[in-house]
């Protein structure tokens, strides 16, 4: 055949060929694409079995303790909120709660003891020396419950000593100080007759359990707020990344970090996140640096800790990467070069980091198709 002539019947059937084989390809990668979808779906269906069965096995435990006395159901209406206080929410205070300064609503039983003591209208508080001292003017007792001294004489040496607990038996709760601030207990009627602040308990066995977290970080945060294919939605308030599902009126809490929450990400499979955190301060005078903490929003459980050391002053913002399944993770800390770095978060390993900006970075993300491209914004 001469080279004026048509293409030959061989280049026909390898176009031909060439296309099918592109459309093969294509298929697969559909199909592919189906089923990575559907395995999705089975996981967050997972995930929502994996919750409703550990709600049913903590409504069972407490069945099981449930004693003579009528226990508090876990399941149960919020309290109602109804006063607003520089933007936060605070909750009526119901019999038997505990209001905490953090914002927690947490519950507490005041173990009751065998002795008789006589019912006053006022405030009683114990002296150093073991004796009790009683105000019978309960509308004296009120103007007075920021102090402990009854003595215009001894009024100079109390204010230098730590305040003693308050006990009210008209209004059925005791008063403490926490560093000079004051928390009020209240404690169930059935006890307030037999209570007494001379008694000797034993420690309770059972301890707290957070129940209820209010509020939500959004004045200095971007990007924080996140709806799970369980139903859940996830952000973040102070230490604590809350897990709220909304139709059922249940909160989850993951309590990993030990300092202010400050940035989150969600991963492609939709159920590991990674949350970073602000550097602070122990009790006892340790500093906590700032770090990324990833974990499994089924389980609770921490996978990984990555950037202890790394990080200066706060973790502002992370994301995970799109296009090969998650596996980088970017992250822009606080200090003044606002860093940008990325992790294989799976190896707790960093491979880059280079300097972002002068300002402050709102937000980062990886671009949807190309791992290798970071967007940060800012000022």
């Amino acid at each position: 055949m001469s080279d004026g002539e048509g293409p030959s019947a061989d280049d026909s059937a390898s176009a031909a060929s060439s296309m099918e084989v592109t459309d093969r390809i294509a298929s697969l990668e559909q199909r592919v694409q189906m089923q990575e979808d559907d395995i999705q779906l089975l996981k967050s269906a997972l995930a929502d079995v994996v919750r409703r069965l550990n709600i049913t096995e903590e409504q069972q435990a407490v069945l099981n303790r449930k004693g003579p006395t009528k226990a508090r159901p876990l399941m149960q209406t919020l309290p109602l909120r109804t006063t607003v206080n520089n933007g936060t929410v605070l909750p009526k205070k119901p019999t038997g709660s505990l209001p905490s300064p953090s914002g927690v609503r947490k519950e507490t039983a005041v173990p009751a003891t065998k002795s008789n003591i006589k019912r006053t209208s006022s405030s009683e508080r114990v002296s150093p020396g073991g004796r009790r001292e009683s105000n019978g003017d309960s509308r004296g007792n009120r103007n007075r419950t920021g102090s402990t001294s009854s003595s215009s004489s001894g009024k100079k040496n109390s204010e230098s000593k730590p305040k003693e607990p308050v006990f009210s038996a008209e209004e059925g709760y005791v008063k403490m100080f926490l560093r000079g601030r004051p928390v009020t207990m209240y404690m169930p009627k059935d006890q307030v007759d037999s209570y007494s602040l001379e008694a000797k308990v034993e420690l309770p066995t059972k301890r707290l359990k957070l129940e209820w977290v209010y509020g939500y970080r959004g004045r200095d945060c971007r990007n924080n707020l996140y709806l799970l294919p369980t139903g859940e939605t996830v952000y973040f308030i102070a230490s604590v990344v809350v897990l709220y599902n909304v139709e059922e009126q249940l909160q989850r809490h993951y309590a990993g970090h030990n300092d202010d929450v400050k940035c989150l990400a969600v991963h492609p499979d939709r159920i590991t996140i990674a949350t970073g955190q602000v550097a602070g301060t122990s009790k006892d005078g340790k500093q906590l640096p700032p770090h990324v903490r990833i974990w499994d929003s089924v389980t609770l459980n921490t996978l990984h800790v990555i950037g202890i050391g790394f990080f200066d002053r706060a973790v502002t913002c992370i994301a995970f990467s799109k296009s090969n399944g998650g596996t980088n993770l970017c992250a822009v800390d606080d200090s003044n070069d606002h860093v940008l770095s990325v992790w294989d978060w799976q190896k707790e390993e960093k491979l880059a980091d280079v300097k972002c900006s002068n300002e402050a970075v709102f937000a980062a993300d990886f671009h949807p198709t190309d791992t290798n491209i970071i967007v940060t914004c800012g000022k």
